[in-house]
């Protein structure tokens, strides 16, 4: 989940030594932080909240609202979208029984407790700013209406101190797991976050939070094909495996931002943050305007991969999620992807889609990939 804390500014322990700082927490990878305790979610899955995920999305795919086509399928209830599992696992804001967690007035007070904040492990110099900086996720199981999951463990992978064109601080990466009601292992979690202390006194940057802008990935240069943006998705037609080439091209899907739109991303994957709906809060953290979090935009990937493998294929892993400029109010993304990769697993035809997305500054997340499964011509689909 992108986000972000405090807008105070942090001065800058030792100018000359700031890196140091961050000894304790390097010397620390590879410990799990988890405590040893399931965080368990606070709600079933259901067919309501799967539909608000699809609904900024504008994700039409009946897979996720027709339970008889879902069963038909192999699915045991209507499925949630990958992207989207995390979003079932953060914990309330508030519930019954607890002290209030709203009060203070002021336009720009945050609540006492926010469901995304990271599990800081002490070990950190001060940091009161970050935001997710990548991810990647293998999705073993799929995630159905009335599950129950509970995310486990919490391993520090890697901490890399760096210097960016929004502060300082250090790209911290973690390993966790999603399990389910029965125990079966859902998914594993690779997330990345950027936790700085913000540049005094500089101007919100255009420029991107880890690094310069991309260019597009090899091979991606010129218009990709496909149908026009808003053309409608023919949800009866299933591509097979054998129909795919390397190379062939994704249609391109664009995706405008309005303010409207980040906020009913906001409520929809629970990252309530105000870094994705206030300009004030953002730029007082570096950026140059409020943008969108990290579980919508792989939502956008998810989007643009699925009207390609329709409602027969399955997405089994995402990789190289790594975002390289902000997705700002005001900007478009457009996801595009191509056909990196074919292959057979037994009786299964995999393939590997080489993904990117991109605003009005370039390449702004990835390129990553998303492998898939496809229906082969034997198999068909109900």
């Amino acid at each position: 989940m992108s986000s972000s804390s405090s807008p105070d500014r942090v001065t800058y322990a030792g100018e000359a030594g700031w890196e140091a700082a961050w000894r304790p927490m390097m010397d620390a990878v590879g410990t799990d932080f988890g405590g040893g305790a399931d965080r368990a979610a606070p709600d079933p899955v259901e067919i309501g909240a799967i539909r608000r995920l699809a609904e900024p999305l504008e994700l039409g795919c009946p897979l996720h609202r027709d339970r008889g086509l879902a069963m038909r399928l192999g699915y045991g209830d209507v499925p949630a979208p990958v992207t989207g599992i995390l979003s079932f696992t953060i914990p309330p804001v508030w519930q019954p029984g607890e002290a209030p967690v709203f009060t203070d007035p002021a336009r720009n007070a945050q609540p006492g407790r926010a469901g995304t904040t990271p599990r800081f492990t002490g070990l950190e110099p001060p940091a009161p700013a970050y935001f997710a900086a990548g991810s990647a996720a293998d999705y073993l199981v799929p995630v159905v209406v009335g599950d129950r999951l509970r995310r486990r463990g919490n391993r520090l992978v890697e901490c890399v101190p760096k210097q960016t064109r929004v502060g300082r601080g250090a790209f911290t990466t973690w390993e966790s797991e999603i399990r389910n009601q029965h125990d079966d292992l859902v998914a594993r979690l690779r997330n990345t976050t950027y936790l700085y202390v913000p540049r005094r006194g500089a101007p919100a940057p255009p420029a991107p939070a880890a690094g310069p802008v991309a260019g597009p990935p090899p091979g991606a240069a010129g218009p990709v094909a496909g149908p026009p943006p808003g053309a409608p998705v023919d949800w009866d037609r299933q591509r097979s495996w054998e129909d795919l080439a390397v190379d062939d091209p994704l249609p391109a899907v664009r995706f405008p931002l309005p303010v409207y739109r980040l906020v009913m991303a906001a409520g929809a994957t629970r990252d309530f943050n105000s870094i994705h709906h206030n300009t004030e809060w953002a730029r007082s953290t570096g950026a140059p305007e409020m943008y969108a979090n990290v579980v919508f935009l792989q939502g956008m990937w998810e989007r643009c991969v699925r009207e390609f493998i329709g409602v027969g294929g399955t997405i089994r892993r995402i990789g190289g999620f790594r975002m390289g400029s902000f997705n700002t109010a005001g900007d478009t993304v457009t996801v595009r992807g191509r056909v990196a990769r074919l292959w057979e697993e037994g009786d299964a035809g995999l393939a590997e889609l080489r993904m990117w997305s991109s605003n009005s500054r370039g390449v702004s997340v990835g390129p990553g990939s998303v492998v898939v499964t496809m229906p082969r011509r034997t198999q068909g689909v109900s």
